[in-house]
């Protein structure tokens, strides 16, 4: 029994090695001694194949319209990147750009008014196709007023601009003496956003598993988009990273889970977003004296803008191509 599982191991050696001999004259390469073709060509061909798949995902997402998601992924990227440096690095810019009536504060009322006005034309759009889509575009027209109120409130409503006095009443109240009503008690907003941010992402990564694209009707955030809203909701100082902040990553775990063996595309960007994490959590809390008031939920209110910014353009764009369709529950 011994000598004849030993013959069977040669004959499948035997067999194995005319199989690559066989490729070998396919592929024309004769003139090379087998152990290097085995050791090398091999190896490097599988690179070559994986490589190509990657790039073929790549392709793929870039004409599934996935590529303005991505591109929003990385402008998240960059920025965060870019705050931790100037924290560190360039201290007084980091407080000059984030001071009242700076560069962030008018890129966040400018994305937000962007948002109101995508939404409430998406809502328009909606109307126009009957009375099927009446809800929809109820909700799209509301969802785009309160964008517009928020943005008014991220400038004051141009009190400085125009030089409006707070009045009496409103002044008692709202501890930064503004023209608004947030700054009444603004950790009840920041936490409201929060936790809706919070809900947004756990019902998109639990649609995603299940392989829904919407709920009521409504796209919702694809991959690239979730992972804007977690890298926006991981900029905190040390008091901030409470058990709440840390949620995030059970979306990350389940994306690297559901990923790990479809897509290497999307397996590395839920790399990144994790390697982002990591980073931003340990800049921040190694060097969290160097924070101002405020300046955490300034950059956190001009991430959010821009997220909502981009899933109002993808919104407006899904619109676009639903007419004659049925609402998709």
């Amino acid at each position: 029994m011994r000598g004849k599982c030993s013959c069977d191991t040669l004959d499948f050696q035997e067999l194995h090695k005319k199989q690559d001999d066989e490729q070998i004259k396919k592929r024309g390469l004769t003139g090379f001694p087998y152990p290097f073709y085995t050791n090398t060509i091999i190896p490097l061909n599988n690179c070559i194949s994986s490589y190509r798949f990657m790039e073929t995902n790549l392709k793929k997402n870039i004409q599934s319209g996935k590529w303005f998601s991505l591109f929003c992924y990385l402008f998240i990227s960059v920025n965060l990147l870019i705050f931790c440096y100037a924290l560190v690095f360039q201290t007084t810019l980091f407080h000059a750009l984030l001071r009242e009536d700076a560069l962030i504060e008018y890129l966040g009322f400018f994305f937000l008014l962007l948002t109101s006005i995508f939404l409430i034309l998406t809502g328009s759009r909606y109307l126009k196709m009957g009375q099927g889509w009446r809800a929809l575009a109820i909700t799209f027209l509301a969802v785009g007023i309160v964008f517009f109120w928020a943005a008014g409130e991220e400038i004051s409503w141009g009190q400085r601009i125009f030089s409006i006095k707070t009045p009496q009443t409103l002044s008692e109240m709202n501890y930064q003496n503004e023209l608004n009503i947030h700054n009444i008690n603004k950790r009840l907003f920041q936490q409201g956003f929060r936790h809706l941010t919070t809900l947004l992402i756990f019902i998109s990564a639990s649609a995603s598993y299940f392989k829904r694209r919407r709920i009521f009707g409504i796209l919702l955030p694809d991959t690239f988009l979730v992972y804007s809203f977690l890298l926006m909701s991981a900029y905190a100082s040390y008091e901030q990273v409470t058990p709440e902040y840390h949620l995030g990553y059970l979306v990350l775990v389940f994306y690297l889970i559901h990923y790990i063996k479809k897509d290497c595309l999307m397996l590395l960007a839920a790399l990144s977003v994790i390697a982002l994490i990591i980073i931003v959590t340990l800049v921040n809390c190694t060097y969290t004296d160097l924070f101002q008031s405020n300046n955490t939920a300034e950059v956190r209110e001009y991430l959010f803008s821009f997220n909502c910014f981009a899933y109002s353009v993808l919104l407006f764009t899904d619109a676009k191509t639903a007419q004659g369709e049925e609402i998709a529950y």
